[in-house]
């Protein structure tokens, strides 16, 4: 698709970045936002410069990603508060905080900046690329990437080595919601770990993680793994509940787990059938710090967790999350950092109760960049001016 001007409603959601950069790098920067949202084609550098037959090319287009001097943290901040202000006009008294990491493979990048072999759950295997460790602030029907960081194994790192765990903390750590918003933490059994724990307790955040089966609890006067615990309740401890047109069957107790204190667990499986047999092997199990909250309150919140999976699964279906084709570590973070923001100004662009999936917002963009196109060809030739001009630029 090819670009002639930038929608108005873009232009005006976009604005808010606009300190953060010189006006050239501003332009350079609305020209890879609309790139990355409507580059079918591709999403890396020679895509995105391809789509625009004036005003843009390859060379530019790479030096503000990789080497420009903007800041990077400026953005992200920017896009901190906006969220934030948006939240506080929507009303928000409960949000989210989802921590996990996506991997996106480089199988021929092997002199990329930071890249290694990382374990990939799509590929069941570990896959030479880029591991993308995230933070997603939700709430309601809205999700936001709050910071994003690339892992590095310690053969990899050029720097001071942070952990997945050590990159929760500071996630956790530097977030700041306004009151009156709650803020749980949420996070898969990876990041169940004292650490990460004691960095939300620390903060006054409840947290709900996932619990691995084999993990060692103390109940009933004795230490036991959660599998066996599973095995140990009666029948007649589970009961059936519906989430969201889903069907499980939960059980809780309250335990205490060594370096974390007093938790609920609650153990929980999907069923299909109205009398389906629990298969006690194939029950899940996660773990709160609200002992006073039902299983189905923590199981519910639990499930917002699947808004990180969501933000990870249009970025790099319809945002070029893992398009990129750069050497240098500090682009790479950058194209991130400019695909979270694509990401929010799209959920920006939809404000409506009615909500659309990225998918839909991007057609209407689509829509909206067309008509743009012809408005500016229709005043570039009224003014007499011809393709050839070196006035010809993007709009």
């Amino acid at each position: 698709m090819r670009v002639l001007g930038i929608p108005r409603a873009l232009a005006h959601s976009v604005e808010g970045f606009r300190g953060c950069f010189s006006s050239a790098q501003f332009a350079h920067f609305q020209a890879y936002l609309l790139g990355l949202m409507l580059g079918r084609e591709g999403r890396n550098i020679q895509d995105i410069a391809a789509m625009y037959p004036k005003g843009c090319n390859q060379a530019t287009l790479n030096h503000f990603v990789a080497e420009a001097t903007w800041s990077a943290e400026a953005v992200w901040e920017s896009l901190r508060q906006q969220v934030r202000l948006f939240l506080r006009r929507t009303g928000t008294r409960q949000v989210w905080l989802s921590v996990d990491d996506t991997v996106s493979a480089k199988p021929y990048g092997r002199r990329m900046e930071g890249a290694g072999y990382h374990y990939s759950t799509s590929a069941k295997r570990p896959v030479w690329g880029h591991d993308l460790v995230a933070a997603i602030v939700s709430a309601g029907k809205w999700a936001f990437a709050w910071d994003a960081r690339m892992y590095q194994g310690r053969r990899q790192c050029r720097g001071a080595f942070r952990s997945k765990v050590q990159m929760a903390q500071d996630f956790i750590r530097g977030f700041v919601a306004s009151p009156p918003m709650r803020v749980t933490v949420l996070g898969d059994a990876w990041y169940f770990q004292h650490r990460v724990v004691a960095a939300a307790q620390q903060r006054g955040f409840d947290w709900i993680f996932g619990c691995k089966r084999n993990r060692r609890i103390r109940h009933a006067g004795g230490v036991v793994s959660v599998s066996q615990l599973a095995k140990r309740l009666p029948p007649d401890q589970f009961r059936r509940i519906t989430i969201h047109g889903r069907q499980f069957v939960v059980a809780s107790r309250v335990v205490d787990i060594p370096k974390i204190g007093p938790v609920q667990v609650v153990l929980y499986m999907e069923v299909r059938a109205e009398s389906g047999r629990i298969r006690r092997n194939r029950l899940r199990c996660i773990a709160t710090n609200r002992c006073d909250w039902t299983p189905r309150t923590a199981l519910a919140g639990y499930m917002q967790r699947q808004r990180i999976e969501e933000f990870f699964k249009d970025a790099k279906l319809h945002l070029g999350l893992g398009e990129y084709q750069m050497r240098k570590a500090q682009g790479i973070q950058r194209h991130w950092l400019l695909v979270a923001c694509a990401h929010a100004v799209l959920l920006l662009l939809n404000r409506k109760k009615t909500r659309r999936t990225i998918g839909q917002t991007l057609l209407r963009l689509e829509d909206l960049t067309q008509e743009a196109a012809m408005k500016w060809s229709h005043r570039q030739g009224s003014r007499g001016i011809r393709w050839s001009s070196p006035l010809c630029r993007v709009a």
